[in-house]
């Protein structure tokens, strides 16, 4: 789920006028943001409420810059919000404040890096030389031809192709980081097509590695989330989740990301490009080796474990070895090199020895997706703090609970008192804590939260793992009382809203995402349309927008209001979903 993004100034000109009342609903939302803290940032929020009112809004999702942070926020800022509260209930639009931050940590880590959920390193192997130990280098993955040297007819040795036009995939002894080759992806025009190379490893589970590879693209469109990938579980996980943030247009540059290999015993590795419509990607240089201590996670529910070799002797820090300091800030940076071990002054380890080491680590998911642990108690504490406090100066009674949304990585944790509780029943629990703290000090306020992470047709679907979660997040439902509300966004199917529709919830649509153009909006509407067909409680659409496009608003609710005129086959909608 995307950040909210403030409204541009285009739309202070924006106004809706309804041409066809045939499909009505009691509710019409907007996702929006705003930062009250100063006059210039209320001035805006207020000419914003102007707006909504105009487009017949009923309800403002807002996402308020300062909710995370509400006990450094200054003083006018709370000054600001009564003024905006007031204005909106003027205009008779129901503000629903958001707060939270797990599945997208953001401003969570502002209270410690550290704090992000954790994945197990389980007994990586070190060498220790003189009085430092750092990862044995012997333990990197082995792959064949990584420098693109080998190449005789026309392919590289050790690698299988993914099955490109010989135009696709070339041997350039042109363009080249170093040596003599490097490895060239280009496009076929008029064509979408996917170029790979790939290489089937045999690795030891739990293993943390950092990727190293050199890239070169020009006028490259592509799938910006696969130039490198690791799929493991017999296909069934993608371990690589990291994008590389390749431009369209660059010189040599060097990307470094981690992965762990997890549960998995061999890694499908490929590096190239997926979708490729336009322009060319070279690689060259490629190396796996070990992390390291690589972003270890210093809490007192994830243990550093060192031990020797055979694991009669386990090490204690402080004594053995000086303390391993855990992230520094929470860009989780993985270009510079690991520290090392440090022994301490009497440690019992010596110089030669080789040890085994264990730890917990954080993953980056594509290129900004940090989550937060949900089994960490210091998250709820902080959780708890945030609720009282933006209830006190949002008391609105309508609040939304947005963090609760593609958490990817969580489960590994330990789990104290001997309990085992599937990644399901995890989310469950901590959903109800949540909920409790906003109750707390709202008893009756009406509450909001996403379906993505409550629905076995999404995020919660019980078919293999999700992501880098040890599992999947099936049952979170059960923690999910009836008279939470749920904002629906994603609409494949007639199943998911069927699914709250039969547990009693009132159901939001939330449509649009970014589709331009009136072609685009019907399309999404008729989606939406076609999937809720029959099922009860739906009040509303919420105009929905990733990327700032607030202009297509006004046109967005006409074409629902529309939607008898202009449907395709609407007298049979949902019939095939």
């Amino acid at each position: 789920m995307r950040s909210f993004a403030s409204f541009v100034a285009v739309m202070a000109v924006l106004v809706f006028c309804v041409t066809a009342r045939a499909v009505e609903y009691p509710q019409r939302w907007v996702m929006a943001s705003a930062d009250v803290s100063t006059q210039a940032g209320l001035d805006k929020a207020l000419k914003n409420l102007e707006i909504y009112k105009a487009n017949g809004i009923t309800h403002v999702l807002l996402g308020e810059a300062w909710t995370q942070r509400l006990e450094v926020a200054p003083p006018a800022y709370f000054e600001n919000a009564k003024k905006y509260q007031e204005e909106a209930k003027k205009a008779n639009i129901q503000v629903v404040m958001s707060l939270y931050a797990i599945g997208y940590g953001g401003f969570t880590y502002r209270h410690g890096a550290d704090l992000a959920a954790g994945i197990p390193a389980k007994e990586m192997p070190f060498v220790v030389k003189g009085k430092e130990a750092s990862a044995d280098p012997a333990s990197g993955l082995d792959i064949k031809n990584s420098d693109f040297e080998q190449a005789p007819g026309g392919k590289f040795l050790g690698w299988e192709t993914a099955s490109p036009a010989a135009e696709n995939l070339v041997v350039d002894t042109t363009v080249k980081h170093s040596g003599n080759s490097s490895a060239k992806f280009a496009a076929t025009k008029g064509k979408t097509i996917t170029a790979r190379l790939s290489q089937k490893l045999t690795v030891k589970p739990f293993q943390y590695y950092r990727v190293t590879v050199w890239v070169k693209s020009d006028g490259l469109d592509a799938d910006g989330e696969s130039y490198v990938l690791g799929m493991g579980s017999a296909g069934k996980r993608r371990n690589i989740t990291t994008n590389l943030q390749v431009k369209p247009t660059q010189e040599w540059t060097r990307y470094r990301i981690c992965f762990n290999t997890l549960g998995s015993t061999d890694l499908q590795f490929s590096v190239g490009a997926s979708d490729i419509t336009a322009g060319t990607v070279w690689f060259d240089d490629l190396k796996v080796e070990p992390a390291g201590l690589m972003l270890v996670l210093r809490r007192s529910m994830l243990p550093l474990v060192v031990t020797n070799e055979d694991r009669s002797i386990t090490y204690e820090e402080g004594k053995d070895y000086q303390k391993v300091a855990g992230p520094s800030d929470s860009e989780f940076r993985v270009d510079d090199d690991a520290a090392n071990l440090v022994l301490s002054d009497n440690s019992r380890i010596k110089d030669g020895q080789k040890l085994l080491v264990s730890f917990y680590h954080p993953i980056r998911i594509y290129g900004d997706q940090d989550v937060v642990s949900i089994q960490e108690p210091k998250v709820l504490e902080i959780m708890e703090d945030q609720a009282t406090r933006t209830v006190k100066a949002w008391p609105v009674g309508s609040y939304f609970l947005g963090g609760y949304d593609e958490i990817r990585v969580g489960g590994w944790e330990p789990q104290p008192n001997g309990e085992k509780l599937t990644p399901g029943e995890l989310l469950a629990r901590h959903f109800q804590k949540a909920l409790s703290f906003i109750r707390k000090s709202a008893p009756d306020a009406k509450l909001y939260t996403w379906s993505d992470m409550f629905t076995p047709y999404h995020n919660a679907s019980p078919d293999g793992p999700y992501y880098l979660v040890n599992g999947n997040w099936a049952g979170s439902w059960e923690g999910l009382p009836k008279d939470v509300m749920i904002v629906n966004w994603y609409a494949p199917s007639k199943e998911s809203a069927k699914f709250f529709g039969d547990r009693g919830h009132t159901q939001i649509l939330s449509g649009y995402y970014d589709d331009r153009g009136e072609t685009g909006m019907k399309k999404n509407i008729e989606n939406w349309m076609k999937m809720s067909e029959g099922v009860p409680n739906i009040q509303g659409f919420m105009y929905t927008t990733w990327s700032n496009y607030y202009e297509d608003m006004p046109g967005f609710f006409r074409l629902i209001a529309e939607y008898p005129k202009w449907a395709t086959g609407a007298a049979e909608a949902g019939k095939d979903h």
